[in-house]
């Protein structure tokens, strides 16, 4: 029988296992994000099955660019400012105080999702214009007779997805993350399904038809999600009102934590919808969605462990700064961060020394060609570059969020989302760049702001928090991107040898040509990971050693 919970056994617990409890709650978010990942793999690849270059380029600006760009610009700005003022109206006042608290929210962000969609739905063609170069002359005018499709009808998802973003976070305020990351997963179902049922009914996946597929999908999967957070929340049903209290000191503060955090978020968005919809739609066709495929590689492995350590470490971060613990706050940031970075370094090489063959395993199918393939992994080789410092802001974002330090964030997110919008605009439209040469362009930029503005968030929190020393942190650094460096050469020069001694025929079925290449990364990997280990051990021993007892410390437990 377990010992009964008390106040000071609690913060027994706490003050003892708080890594452990970020690991069996990071174990959980992980678990979620596999089935969310592998479902993604599936929708990208029946999308490039049945799809043309200018279907998928519609599908992306629809769901992606309207839809997910209006939906993270309230899941970015409301979790970081929402659940440290839940926690806190929860830990020190009431249970009853923190949902009054979560009903004023859902209230409010009910009604600005009901205003955005009537908005998106009245001047669909001001949206396109707005995102978009596709009504210029040369361009195919296939887009501008279907795009306003997608810009009025896919943000019916809006409804489902906004809110399940209140309700991710107040499954996570009560440390229940496997249906709160699952949730996303079943967008992603929803999707998938619409897919299959054309399939099977053979619908011609063009134009209406695909608009139809597409946005029907993304409605149900909406409300799937809200469904099963509602399910994780089933207890908590009953303390759900809604009312807004519009004097609740709790909404008050939430309201100018998230005053800058909008800003910043804004301002990211647009740089996103700048670099990844404005500039590829002044190119040919199939670069917006090549680009956006070459997007999803790196992205699922910053998104299947770094992300779900970070989700799973906000809460606890909420806990060490209320109660001012901001020396264990610090150690635990600083061992955690270069953990992440030491796993995603040599990664990082490996899967831009495998671009290639990575995109033909995953995507090659039906519509989506060997050069949409190649197209794919030059974005992914330059995207992969940021890896383990995409994987470290995430991990350095909670310690900024769980301190309320709104400002800075915003403040250097405007500064590097300029610097990356920069160096897109004149390398694509003032130079005139297409095809691959622009893709890598579009993904540098991105690339070389995000690791200038990691840099800059850390030397931001060494102002509040002892962490990150800085002479040992940059030899760390340094040893670390040689080890992954050797290994990422090795995996190149194994696959070069390899594609040289194995000719793959276009005679060959699809299985036989997927075996091969499936072989070559199998290989390829192997020898790159040996390699990157063994210079982990003779530059990074310490680490390494580090990293080693303390997850088989873990398993044991």
């Amino acid at each position: 029988m377990s010992e009964p919970e008390t106040p000071a056994n609690s913060r027994k617990t706490s003050g003892r296992s708080i890594a452990d409890r970020i690991l069996r709650a990071s174990a959980l978010v992980f678990l979620a994000h596999v089935a969310l990942k592998f479902i993604s793999l599936i929708q990208f690849r029946l999308i490039g099955r049945f799809c043309d270059p200018v279907t998928r380029d519609l599908f992306i600006f629809g769901f992606e660019g309207v839809l997910l760009t209006v939906f993270l610009v309230g899941e970015e700005a409301l979790g970081p400012a929402f659940l440290p003022v839940f926690m806190e109206e929860k830990e020190k006042r009431s249970e009853e105080e923190a949902w009054a608290f979560a009903n004023a929210v859902l209230v409010c962000q009910g009604v600005v999702i009901l205003v955005v969609m009537l908005l998106l739905a009245l001047f669909p063609m001001a949206v396109v214009a707005f995102l978009t170069k596709w009504d210029r002359p040369d361009a195919n005018a296939f887009y501008m007779a279907n795009a306003p499709v997608y810009a009025r009808y896919m943000v019916l998802g809006l409804l489902g997805m906004g809110l399940g973003s209140t309700t991710y976070m107040l499954l996570n305020g009560y440390k229940r993350f496997f249906l709160a990351a699952f949730g996303d997963a079943a967008v992603k179902i929803g999707v998938v399904g619409a897919l299959l049922v054309a399939c099977f009914t053979e619908t011609q996946m063009f134009g209406w038809s695909a608009a139809v597929v597409f946005v029907s999908g993304t409605v149900v999967g909406s409300g799937l999600k809200l469904f099963t957070h509602l399910f994780g929340l089933r207890d908590k049903i009953r303390l759900i009102r809604l009312h807004c209290r519009w004097g609740n000191p709790a909404f008050r503060r939430f309201l100018l934590l998230m005053a800058p955090l909008i800003v910043g978020i804004l301002f990211a968005k647009v740089r996103d919808l700048f670099n990844q919809i404005w500039i590829p739609s002044h190119v040919e066709a199939g670069l917006l969605s090549a680009n956006a495929w070459g997007r999803k590689l790196y992205q699922t492995i910053g998104y299947l462990i770094p992300y779900a350590v970070s989700i799973a470490m906000l809460p606890f971060f909420c806990e060490l700064v209320d109660r001012d613990e901001k020396e264990k706050l610090g150690t635990l940031l600083t061992r955690s961060g270069r953990m992440i970075f030491l796993m995603c370094a040599p990664i990082a090489a490996i899967v831009i020394a495998l671009s290639l063959p990575l995109a033909q395993l995953l995507y090659q199918t039906g519509r989506f060609s060997y050069h949409d393939c190649e197209q794919v992994a030059v974005a992914n080789a330059c995207y992969s570059l940021v890896l383990p410092f995409y994987a470290l802001e995430y991990v350095l974002m909670q310690a900024f969020f769980s301190n309320r330090k709104m400002i800075s964030v915003t403040i250097l997110g405007i500064i590097f989302s300029t610097l990356s919008m920069g160096i897109a605009y004149v390398g694509v439209v003032e130079m005139k760049s297409t095809g691959m040469q622009a893709l890598a362009i579009i993904a540098l930029a991105f690339t070389v702001s995000r690791i200038l503005k990691v840099g800059a968030l850390s030397l931001v929190a060494r102002r509040f928090l002892p962490c990150f020393p800085p002479w040992e942190t940059c030899l760390f650094v340094g040893r670390t991107l040689i080890a992954a460096f050797g290994a990422g050469l090795t995996a190149w020069e194994v696959r070069v040898f390899y594609e040289s001694e194995v000719m793959v025929s276009h005679a060959m079925r699809a299985r036989e040509i997927l075996l091969w290449i499936g072989l070559d990364l199998a290989l390829s990997g192997i020898a790159g990971g040996t390699v990157g280990l063994t210079l982990m051990w003779l530059l990074c021993r310490e680490d390494l050693l580090s990293v080693k007892t303390w997850t088989l410390r873990k398993f044991r437990r």
